[in-house]
């Protein structure tokens, strides 16, 4: 795989105005968190659907992994949210870089002001499950399993190799919930359309034109570096029940 090698010196980053040069960090580390999400979203909503058929714990594995990114991401993205309006918008940089955005940064940018200027999933999820536990809701969920209800733990030999389902069952229904939907595929599907195909794709975007406004002025070096044995996405596995020998 062939990818560009872009290099600024130190020296032209000193240019950038103090405001403007701290938002470019900002950014920049924020699409890289970004990309983890996006990446291991992908790959877990990819074996869901597409590939072979999976065992009970590797189904409960994977849809726990997806709500607790989930959760962490809404973290991110509200985040995100606060680095536009402290960043951008509380400086003079929204309008100093308003004429230069493509119309796709642009576009990218009112969706999200749209968004967060009302009630949302992303505060509901950041606030009660990503950093927050709330007792209450999750004993809202806990007081009305039926008796012949089953609670299933997995667990392999070695300590934190195990799968406690009953947690993840409560956790996923609290947050499923949460979305409004009544039947938890289609809380999931919301849940991937909203925050992954939708509020992820939007930062990234805008995020990339604020940073083409800002850096395009400056003098750099480009070079082709080459990365060996890159999987296809739609190859790469992720870790449900691994073995953890010495």
């Amino acid at each position: 795989m062939e990818i560009a090698k872009i290099t600024y010196t130190e020296e032209s980053f000193r240019t950038l105005p103090a405001s403007e040069r701290r938002l470019v960090f900002q950014i920049a580390n924020l699409i890289n968190e970004l990309r983890f999400f996006d990446h291991h979203l992908f790959v877990l909503v990819d074996v869901m659907k597409n590939r072979g058929p999976l065992s009970d714990p590797e189904i409960g594995l994977a849809i726990s992994q997806n709500c607790m990114l989930f959760c962490l991401l809404a973290g991110k993205l509200k985040e995100a949210w606060q680095v536009v309006q402290k960043g951008y918008f509380a400086t003079s940089l929204s309008k100093q870089f308003h004429s230069k955005l493509p119309m796709e940064g642009s576009d990218a940018l009112k969706t999200l002001k749209d968004y967060f200027s009302r009630p949302n999933l992303v505060e509901t999820l950041r606030n009660n499950y990503g950093f927050h536990h709330d007792l209450d809701k999750i004993g809202d969920i806990i007081d009305h399993f039926p008796l012949d209800w089953k609670h299933v733990a997995y667990l392999p030999d070695v300590l934190n190799n195990g799968f406690f389902e009953f947690g993840q069952v409560c956790l996923m229904n609290a947050i499923l919930k949460s979305t409004g939907e009544t039947d938890p595929r289609n809380a999931l599907l919301k849940l991937w359309r909203e925050l992954h195909v939708g509020l992820l794709n939007d930062f990234v975007v805008f995020f990339h034109s604020v940073l083409q406004a800002s850096l395009a002025p400056l003098p750099a070096t480009e070079e082709t570096v080459e990365v060996a044995n890159c999987p296809n996405l739609r190859d790469a596995k992720p870790l449900f029940l691994v073995l953890r020998t010495s």
